[in-house]
């Protein structure tokens, strides 16, 4: 499995869409049979402007189901993970499911899903796994970030829909008014890599109301002054050679 994930770790990402930068910018992701349990792995390389991740290795544990992944950052700005999901089960999924700045998540909308913490961080994946549909995403909220951001706009999303080596994906960055409401992250529509399961193990399904639908208008709702915003401070940060943390 370490072999698999590291594997993944020299893959890149792409990203865009829209006038807004996009901060995909290369994707690798596949659903493996792993000991008769399906696994999703990904790994995408993120665009922050010239602003640079911190290097971090941690385990994904829910507090139920114990430890189910793994991820890692590295200083290329490149965010890796595996993710266990048939040990998935619909009695842990939760309703209106949300960004830390409080915002819809981008595609899962209001599709009951799972959020699966990182230990020691503030750090979230989240999958949704209806009939119809299937989203994996992640966010990352950073230390002293975006908080004057929220100061003067409040809470809102920059997060807007394209499209990377032919996954659909919705990315960008979210602003809170408080610490640890803001940050970057990227969700990723696995409905078709997932969807039939893998070598017999069949994919679980978290809800089976198959009325859910992925929703294209979740997090890439905000406005021109928002979004302009949203640029302009990455690109001070970037000039200031400001180091990011996780929060």
């Amino acid at each position: 499995m370490r072999k698999i994930l590291f594997f993944l770790l020299g893959a890149l990402l792409i990203s865009g869409c829209g006038q807004q930068q996009k901060r995909v910018k290369d994707l690798v992701i596949d659903s493996l049979a792993i000991d008769s349990d399906m696994h999703l792995l990904a790994s995408a390389l993120l665009d922050l402007g010239g602003i640079q991740l911190p290097e971090f290795k941690e385990k994904i544990i829910h507090p139920q189901l114990g430890e189910i992944g793994t991820v890692v950052l590295q200083d290329d700005n490149r965010i890796s993970f595996q993710i266990n999901l048939s040990t998935l089960t619909p009695n842990i999924v939760e309703l209106d499911v949300r960004l830390p700045n409080g915002k819809k998540l981008p595609m899962i909308g209001d599709t009951p899903s799972i959020v699966l913490p990182v230990k020691g961080t503030s750090i979230k994946f989240y999958i949704a796994l209806a009939q119809g549909s299937a989203v994996a995403g992640f966010a990352l909220p950073f230390k002293e970030f975006g908080g004057e951001l929220g100061d003067e706009y409040g809470s809102f999303s920059v997060m807007p829909s394209f499209k990377v080596k032919g996954h659909k994906v919705a990315g960008g960055l979210f602003y809170g008014e408080r610490a640890g409401e803001s940050g970057l992250g990227a969700f990723i529509d696995i409905t078709k890599l997932v969807g039939l399961g893998i070598d017999g193990i069949p994919s679980p399904i978290l809800t089976d109301d198959d009325d859910y639908e992925l929703d294209d208008v979740a997090g890439s709702e905000f406005s021109k002054d928002e979004g302009k915003a949203s640029e302009n401070y990455l690109l001070d940060l970037s000039n200031n050679q400001v180091k990011l943390e996780i929060y």
